[in-house]
């Protein structure tokens, strides 16, 4: 006699009440963090991000990282990295129970708060970021990043730095009262008022742009209690 009718309705049986599991977590929000579209959206913007010569963590793989510093590199240009005496001692965990995980995806049980772009990653068009509403830091550089606009509805953004873009307008930052550390060194920009109202931030870089002496004078009047390194672009206007 064959097995073959029992074995799949026990396999039907397993896979109605694993759907029906799935429901009721998702349901009571017990163990799933986000829900179904934002699991969606952060799956499709690591895929956006793998394409374009970019990465991302998410906030477990970050935890017990330390403080962020900032760094110079050979060429004098900043990056801001974790402290190194907050490395942790043991692998960092995901959340969520394993075989949930895996049936699910760690997007539903973590946000990506850590994005980053290789150098001369051919980014233009950030709009997927604007659906990565817990992003704390951002690193773009040597892109032909023009528009912040996608960034002004992130407002736990703490850190940004967007060095040698094709940034002229950083209206869009207005908003991101949270941001600590903003590198926006290499760009045209030449407007930075804007960010008269940043009362958070600690440092801000200004190196080679458009910016005159007299709104770098105005910044650090506006901004007392913020270390800013500025200077003119060779072909600025």
């Amino acid at each position: 006699m064959s097995m073959k009718p029992r074995t799949s309705r026990k396999r039907s049986l397993l896979i109605g009440s694993m759907l029906i599991l799935l429901a009721c977590l998702t349901a009571g929000g017990v163990i799933v963090g986000n829900n179904l579209s934002d699991a969606i959206q952060q799956r499709r913007v690591i895929q956006w991000l793998s394409d374009n010569r970019g990465q991302g963590l998410y906030r477990f793989e970050t935890e017990g990282q330390g403080d962020i510093e900032f760094k110079t590199v050979d060429d004098g240009r900043y990056r801001h990295e974790a402290a190194e005496e907050g490395v942790p001692q043991t692998e960092p965990q995901p959340p969520g129970p394993a075989w949930l995980r895996d049936f699910l995806g760690i997007d539903y049980f973590d946000d990506i708060i850590w994005v980053s772009a290789y150098p001369q990653a051919d980014m233009r068009d950030i709009r997927p970021l604007a659906n990565l509403p817990h992003l704390e830091s951002l690193e773009i550089e040597q892109s032909y990043v023009s528009s912040l606009t996608p960034l002004a509805n992130l407002k736990q953004l703490r850190c940004l730095s967007l060095i040698q873009c094709q940034i002229t307008d950083v209206s869009p930052l207005a908003e991101l009262t949270n941001l600590k550390y903003l590198i926006l060194a290499y760009n045209p920009v030449n407007d930075v008022k804007p960010l008269h109202g940043l009362k958070q931030l600690q440092f801000l870089f200004l190196n080679e742009t458009n910016v005159s002496e007299a709104d770098y004078q105005a910044i650090q009047k506006a901004l007392p209690d913020c270390q800013i390194q500025w200077s003119r672009a060779p072909n600025s206007p």
